[in-house]
């Protein structure tokens, strides 16, 4: 969402902040700053909701699986956290 935000105050003036866009691009960006804005906004709303909807919350460190919910079909315990997370030696 903060990308559509973005391009609703993207200027000249703010280009050197969007320099991973390409010139002609961050140009046609400039001319429909409304169709653009309000088109990604949609889109990444329909994006966010679809990945909400898989129920998956998986907690990694290090390419470590911490927990995982699509494995075990429940959220994680505090506790069960906590001794995980001091078997990897963090803090929290």
């Amino acid at each position: 969402m903060a990308v559509s935000i973005g391009i609703l105050f993207a200027s000249h003036e703010t280009r050197q902040y969007f320099s991973f866009i390409p010139d002609n691009y961050f140009n046609y960006i400039l001319e429909h700053k409304f169709i653009v804005g309000i088109g990604t906004f949609l889109v990444l709303g329909q994006v966010s909701s679809i990945l909400l909807t898989t129920n998956a919350f998986e907690i990694t460190c290090n390419n470590h699986l911490i927990f995982s919910k699509l494995q075990t079909n429940r959220m994680p315990e505090l506790s069960k956290l906590m001794k995980n997370n001091l078997y990897l030696g963090l803090q929290l």
